[in-house]
């Protein structure tokens, strides 16, 4: 049997010791569980701590703590194993609950990516690769790029562009970019640029 889930039930619990605010005991487990050699039934034994908070019955707690690592239940001593034999059939029905569980969760995961690869795309986003003066109007490559506005003095003696704002590129518009640097223009474009008519 190599169905690939773990899971573990109680045999049986011992050796307690403490008081009713705190005690101590150990519980003894059958599990199945991957192991060097690959996935077998074992036992293994744990250290239950539990009390109460503050002395408060309202407020319980508990702590397992693991205090031998799993091993082959054929390599358990013989009252462990006859002991654990009975339990077998309910360790194999907490299997199937567990296989079950995740075969639901596997399911419900997939319907869900089906839905979202049915659902409605996402809308398209042109990429913003031009700015625009507010001033001039020139539509521009880069924020940087100066128009034919006068640069703006600051207080310190230095000069900043007017003020720009980036507007998103066309379908059309990009195929004219691709021409940039390719064309060879001939006659005045700055007479031309002067000439444009703005609606």
């Amino acid at each position: 049997m190599n169905i690939g889930v773990e899971s573990w039930i109680e045999i049986a619990e011992t050796a307690k010791a403490g008081n009713p605010d705190r005690e101590t005991s150990l519980r003894k487990l059958l599990g199945y569980v991957k192991l060097a050699d690959g996935w077998s039934l074992a036992v293994k034994t744990v250290r239950i701590e539990r009390g109460c908070w503050q002395n408060d019955p309202k407020s319980p707690w508990e702590n397992t703590y693991e205090e031998e690592a799993p091993k082959p239940l054929l390599k358990a001593s013989r009252d462990l194993r006859i002991e654990a034999a009975q339990f077998v059939p309910k360790l194999l029905e907490r299997l199937e609950e567990r296989v079950a569980e995740l075969i639901r969760s596997v399911e419900e995961a997939d319907a869900r990516l089906k839905q979202f690869e049915r659902g409605p795309a996402a809308p398209r986003l042109n990429p913003v690769l031009q700015w625009v003066c507010n001033v001039c109007g020139d539509r521009l490559q880069s924020p940087r790029e100066r128009c034919h506005c006068p640069a703006i003095r600051t207080e310190e003696g230095g000069e900043i562009n007017p003020p720009r704002q980036s507007v998103p590129e066309t379908h059309a518009q990009g195929g004219i970019r691709r021409w940039r640097g390719k064309v060879r223009w001939e006659g005045n474009l700055d007479k031309s640029r002067l000439g444009r008519v703005r609606d």
